[in-house]
């Protein structure tokens, strides 16, 4: 399974309706008759995919030469579906720190789920240093600019110490990080930089690394470390898509 088709799966769509929307992407649109066609199904069962898909938002109509031609959505508007889907989560993880609220920086694991939770400024440390401690060869993450004044002042010594463990990182920041003089991409830092812009700064942080995902929010001051292939699998493939929009800096 490819990627685009395993992003489209996470976003609720079908097997027939990502086939609809990959063929609209290669050949910029098409009427229904062509899309029944290349699916090889019957027109009438081709439109009712084509209406779930609209009405999901993800396609759009036009006439053209008085017949329905069919659109997809932007891939712009495909990343703003992801940062819903985000958002959706983040609510989530802040019921799950509701339940695990602790005034100390312990970590507290759910019976149910493999599941660390850790307060407070060192909490936040320790989630970050649980890389180490698991020691992959690449780190996949979001870095928000809170988190990125947070380790300036309370772990300066983080990528030296990532760096010393010869893990390779590739970081997605807010574009405005370019302005705060932040490194850009670098080989001796072991580590690739790209921007989005400023209004698709979370304020929460995402951290990929092996079978686990590390979520941090520095205003909120806590920290959850997940362990699970499947969630650490599908925040790996939503991070690929926003890598891909994301922007190489042109010097």
């Amino acid at each position: 399974m490819d990627q685009i088709t395993e992003l489209l799966s996470e976003l609720g769509l079908g097997l027939k309706e990502i086939e609809i929307l990959k063929f609209l992407y290669i050949n910029r649109g098409a009427y229904a008759s062509t899309l029944a066609n290349h699916l090889k199904i019957q027109r009438s069962s081709c439109y009712e995919f084509i209406k779930r898909l609209k009405r999901l938002g993800f396609v759009s109509q036009i006439y053209r030469n008085d017949t329905l031609y069919f659109l997809p959505i932007e891939f712009s508007a495909l990343f703003e579906r992801w940062k819903i889907k985000q958002q959706i989560m983040n609510r989530k993880f802040n019921q799950i720190q509701l339940d695990f609220n602790k005034s100390d920086t312990n970590s507290t694991i759910s019976p149910h789920s493999k599941v660390h939770y850790f307060a407070g400024k060192e909490g936040i440390k320790s989630v970050l240093f649980d890389i180490f401690k698991s020691h992959p060869s690449k780190l996949y993450c979001y870095v928000s600019r809170d988190l990125n004044k947070y380790i300036d002042r309370n772990a300066p010594e983080f990528s030296s110490v990532r760096i010393n463990h010869n893990i390779f990182a590739r970081v997605i920041s807010p574009l405005s990080e370019i302005k705060n003089g932040k490194p850009l991409s670098d080989q001796d830092m072991k580590r690739e930089t790209r921007f989005l812009p400023d209004n698709f700064d979370l304020r929460v942080d995402y951290l990929i690394y092996g079978h686990k995902i590390a979520i941090i929010s520095v205003p909120e001051n806590f920290g959850l470390i997940i362990e699970s292939e499947s969630v650490s699998r599908a925040q790996a493939l939503l991070f690929n898509f926003a890598w891909n929009q994301a922007e190489k800096l042109k010097i």
